[in-house]
């Protein structure tokens, strides 16, 4: 598992885009998942995903249910129709980051906070509680997601590549 840190793409720069453009072959083989973390603690998270089918969704899902975390929900800003279970959303929910990883093919997943303009959809169709609303930095939000995530890392280092069988069946415990 390696953790890198991609800043500057507000900005107009992308660290990951020149990181992944200058990966040898054998170094591409050796990447199984990107994750991109964006703007996360301000409340549930969301997810999308750069190319559909490759299982980093439904891990993520079962780490939240394994700590009883409501699921996050899926975005899709293509401009085909939505993934199935998938919000449809018009907002770039695959940032520069995740999509550097994808014209490499390495699966991808951005996890971020809903955002304003993905709670009201989210909200209309049941995924997000509607008492949610957005905030600056929520300390409760922020940790949960801080638990889940550290879940998910554990999930994929296991399985990632394998069928999710039976969803409620793994479990996961953070300990403080």
């Amino acid at each position: 598992i390696m953790l890198i840190a991609f800043t500057g793409h507000q900005q107009g720069t992308n660290g990951a885009t020149w990181y992944a453009s200058q990966l040898t072959a054998a170094q591409k083989k050796n990447i199984r998942a990107m994750i991109n973390l964006e703007d996360l603690g301000k409340n549930l998270p969301v997810f999308a995903l750069a190319q559909p089918g490759n299982g980093l969704g439904e891990w993520l899902q079962a780490a939240a249910r394994s700590l009883r975390l409501p699921a996050p929900a899926q975005m899709d800003a293509s401009t085909t129709l939505p993934a199935q279970g998938a919000l449809a959303i018009k907002n770039d929910a695959v940032p520069a980051d995740a999509k550097a990883f994808q014209e490499i093919q390495v699966p991808a997943i951005t996890i971020q906070s809903a955002t304003p303009a993905v709670l009201p959809v989210s909200q209309s169709n049941g995924l997000v509680p509607e008492k949610i609303i957005p905030s600056p930095f929520d300390m409760d939000a922020y940790e949960k997601t801080y638990q889940m995530l550290c879940v998910y890392v554990l999930y994929l280092d296991s399985n990632l590549g394998k069928t999710l069988v039976r969803p409620g069946v793994y479990s996961g415990k953070i300990i403080d």
